[in-house]
């Protein structure tokens, strides 16, 4: 079984789905998880990464590039930048909570975005 059979067995792809995102030639292994993005998450930049070892859906803020920071609520480009600087100049975060070391997150943003990020 390929990727497109599952999509097809799955009852096909949604009339907002990203048809070219995956490879539907990929075959499909026991326990796979298949993620077919919208166009308009793909155009943003935030494709939730279900993989085995990915994080669920949430934002990686240790990798996540300045358009996926911005899909967070409270963050612009200006404390996007930062959170990149930081991490950049820290070796990485070891936890979420080490979000608000970065200059301007304090507990109000924390509290909105805590459920939407992950360390990786």
């Amino acid at each position: 079984m390929r990727v497109a059979d599952a999509v097809d067995a799955a009852g096909g792809f949604t009339e907002d789905a990203d048809t070219s995102y995956r490879n539907l030639a990929e075959p499909v292994s026991d326990g796979m998880k298949i993620y077919i993005p919208s166009l308009e998450e793909t155009a943003s930049g935030f494709v939730p990464d279900l993989s085995e070892d990915g994080n669920g859906g949430k934002v990686n803020i240790n990798s996540a590039g300045l358009q996926q920071l911005m899909t967070l609520p409270g963050i612009g480009e200006s404390r996007a930048r930062d959170i990149i600087s930081w991490r950049e100049e820290h070796g990485g975060f070891t936890d979420i909570s080490d979000i608000k070391k970065v200059s301007g997150i304090k507990d109000a943003v924390f509290e909105k975005i805590k459920n939407l990020i992950a360390v990786r």
